[in-house]
C-alpha cells in the first residue's frame, strides 16, 4: 500500500500584515531623510512622499499628493516639464546624477538623483528622487581649489624668486661696477677726444656716447634694484607668516615705529601728516613685525596717491568697544581709487603703477597678514576724493571665552546671532533646536549665556527659564530671550522670573552686542 505524503498544516501568511509593516517601515526611512525625496510610478504619479517635499515645494498634505502627476501635484503645470529626466530615468532605466540652480532659489546649487527600479515580478517600474542643497559643500569646494591654487602658487613663486634672484645679483653688482669703471676712464677718453677729434664707441659717436653710457648704466642697476624689489615682494607673498603671532602688541608703538621708517617719504610727500593715537590702548596678540610691515605698506600706498603737497595724511587707533578690537586707520586726500578699481585692489598682483614697479603684492600681502590675526581690512574710497584703510584687529585679552547657548528652532536666527557675535572672537558656540534639547545640553554643560527664544517645539521658553529659576545649579545662567512676540502672556511671565533681557526679532545687531555686554559685567 503505497504511503501518502504528510504534509504539514500551516497558518496562512497574512500578506496584507507584512505590505502595511513594510510600507511603515519605507515611511519611517523615507522621513528620516532631510531631502526632498520622492518616488514616482511609470506614469509619474506620486506614491511616496517625505514632508520636506511638502515643505520645499509648497505642496498639499501627503492625502493630495498621493497618484497624483508629480508636475501637477508639485509644479502646479497640466505637462510635464521641459526636458524632463525622470522620463528619460523610466524609459530606459537608468540613474541619473547632475547638478543645477537652486529650483525655487536660484542662487542655491541643487543635486538631483533619479534611481530608477523595476518591480519584482512585475511590468510596474518606479523611480526614486532626491534634491539635495550642496550650495555650501560646492563654495567650500571652490574655498579648497583656491586655497590649493594658492599654495601651488607659492611654491611655484618661491623657486621663481630663487632661480632669478641669482642672475640678477650678478647683473646689480656688475653694473655698479661699470658706473665706476666708466666714470674712471672718462678722464682718458676726454684726452683722446682733445688730442684725437671725434671718434666712435659700439658704433656711435663719442660725444653722444659719453652722456648716455651712465644712463644706461644707471638705468641696468635701477632695473636690477627693481627686480630685487619685486622678488621680495613675491617671497613675502608666497611664504607662510613667520614668527609668533601670540604675543602682546602695542599698536600705538608699532605705529609710531612705522611712521619712524617711512618719515623721508612722508616729508617727501606732504606738508600736513598727523598721527592721532588712543590713550590707554590695550594691547592686541599678533606678530609685531608683520603689523608692522602692513602700517609700512599702507603708508607708502597713501604717500604713492598724494599728488599735491597740501594733500594730508593721517593715522589714527582707536578702541572700539562692540566688538572688544583695536582699530588702525591710514586715510589720504589723494586721487583715490576708482570705481572699476576698488573690488580688485586686495588681488595678488593687481597694481595700477605696474610702469613705476608696482607689484601688487604689498595690499594681498596685508590682507592675509590681518586674517591670520582674525581681523579685517575695509576700504573707503572715491576716485579724486582720498582713501582709508581701516584695520581691526581683535584684543589680546586673558578672559576665557564665554560659552554661549543659542536655543532657537529657526536655524536663520541661530545663525544671524552667532554671524553678529562671532566677530568679536569672544565666545564658544552651542546650538539647541528646542527647549528640551537646551535644557539637556545645560544639565550637561552649564552655559554661561543662553540666548533664548520664547514659542519653541516640546518645551517653550517660558518653561525653560521656570526650571532654570528653581534649579540651584543653573539658576547662574544669565539669560537674553530674543522672540518676535514681546507683549505677550509669556514674556510678562518671564520678565516677573526676574529674566529682565527680552529683545524683539528681528534683532539687532547695536542692541543685541550693548545687551550680551551689559549681562558679561553684571553677572560674568
Amino acid at each position: 500500500m503505497d504511503q501518502k505524503p504528510n504534509f504539514e498544516e500551516r497558518e496562512p501568511r497574512d500578506v496584507s500584515g507584512e505590505v502595511i509593516e513594510t510600507r511603515r517601515i519605507l515611511n519611517t526611512v523615507l522621513e528620516g531623510i532631510p531631502d526632498p525625496m520622492f518616488v514616482l510610478n511609470q506614469d509619474m504619479k506620486i506614491v511616496m512622499a517625505n514632508n520636506a517635499v511638502r515643505k520645499y515645494y509648497g505642496a498639499s498634505p501627503e492625502s493630495e499628493l498621493l497618484n497624483l502627476p508629480c508636475y501637477e501635484a508639485l509644479m502646479k503645470r497640466n505637462a510635464p516639464c521641459a526636458n524632463c529626466r525622470v522620463q528619460d530615468a523610466l524609459k530606459h532605466t537608468e540613474y541619473m546624477c547632475y547638478e543645477r540652480d537652486g529650483l525655487l532659489d536660484p542662487e542655491t546649487r541643487e543635486q538631483v538623483t533619479i534611481c530608477p527600479a523595476a518591480a519584482p515580478d512585475s511590468s510596474q517600474k518606479y523611480v526614486s528622487v532626491r534634491v539635495n542643497d550642496i550650495t555650501d559643500a560646492r563654495k567650500m569646494d571652490s574655498e579648497l581649489a583656491h586655497a590649493d591654487r594658492m599654495i601651488n602658487m607659492g611654491v611655484l613663486l618661491s623657486g621663481m624668486a630663487h632661480e632669478i634672484n641669482n642672475p640678477n645679483s650678478f647683473i646689480m653688482l656688475n653694473a655698479q661696477l661699470l658706473e665706476k669703471s666708466f666714470k674712471s676712464i672718462l678722464p682718458i677718453l676726454e684726452t683722446y677726444y682733445e688730442e684725437n677729434g671725434e671718434f666712435s664707441i659700439g658704433g656711435l659717436p663719442y660725444t653722444e656716447m659719453r652722456k648716455e653710457i651712465p644712463d644706461l648704466l644707471e638705468g641696468v642697476r635701477k632695473s636690477a634694484m627693481r627686480i630685487k624689489q619685486i622678488i621680495s615682494d613675491v617671497k613675502n607673498f608666497a611664504g607662510k607668516e613667520e614668527g609668533n603671532v601670540k604675543d602682546s602688541v602695542d599698536i600705538n608703538q608699532v605705529i609710531q615705529d612705522a611712521v619712524r621708517l617711512t618719515r623721508k617719504l612722508i616729508t617727501d610727500t606732504t606738508d600736513h601728516f598727523s598721527v592721532d593715537l588712543a590713550e590707554n590702548l590695550p594691547y592686541i596678540r599678533g606678530n609685531r613685525q608683520a603689523i608692522e610691515q602692513v602700517i609700512v605698506n599702507l603708508i607708502q600706498n597713501a604717500c604713492q596717491a598724494i599728488e599735491e603737497r597740501h594733500q594730508s595724511l593721517s593715522i589714527t587707533s582707536a578702541f572700539l568697544e562692540d566688538n572688544n578690537s583695536v582699530q588702525i586707520e591710514v586715510k589720504d586726500q589723494g586721487k583715490g581709487i576708482s570705481q572699476e578699481n576698488r573690488n580688485d585692489i586686495m588681488d595678488p598682483f593687481f597694481t595700477t603703477r605696474r610702469e613705476t614697479g608696482g607689484t601688487g603684492l604689498g595690499l594681498s600681502t596685508s590682507l592675509n597678514t590681518v586674517r591670520n590675526h582674525g581681523g579685517t581690512i575695509k576700504v573707503d574710497s572715491r576716485e579724486g576724493e582720498g582713501a582709508g584703510f581701516r584695520i581691526v584687529l581683535p584684543l589680546s585679552s586673558s578672559i576665557s571665552p564665554v560659552n554661549v547657548l543659542i536655543a532657537d528652532d529657526d536655524p536663520a536666527s541661530r545663525k544671524i546671532i552667532r554671524l553678529i557675535l562671532d566677530k568679536t572672537g569672544r565666545f564658544d558656540f552651542r546650538e539647541a533646536e528646542s527647549g528640551a534639547d537646551a535644557l539637556i545640553q545645560m544639565g550637561q554643560d552649564p552655559p554661561d549665556l543662553l540666548i533664548l527664544d520664547i514659542h519653541m517645539p516640546d518645551i517653550d521658553g517660558y518653561e525653560v527659564c521656570r526650571i532654570l529659576r528653581n534649579n540651584t545649579e543653573l539658576s547662574r545662567v544669565q539669560i537674553i530671550v530674543i522672540t518676535g512676540l514681546v507683549n505677550t502672556a509669556k514674556a510678562e511671565k518671564i520678565l516677573e522670573l526676574d529674566y529682565e533681557n527680552i529683545l524683539e526679532k528681528p534683532v539687532n545687531r547695536d542692541e543685541l552686542l550693548k545687551t550680551v555686554y551689559s549681562v558679561l559685567e553684571d553677572g560674568l
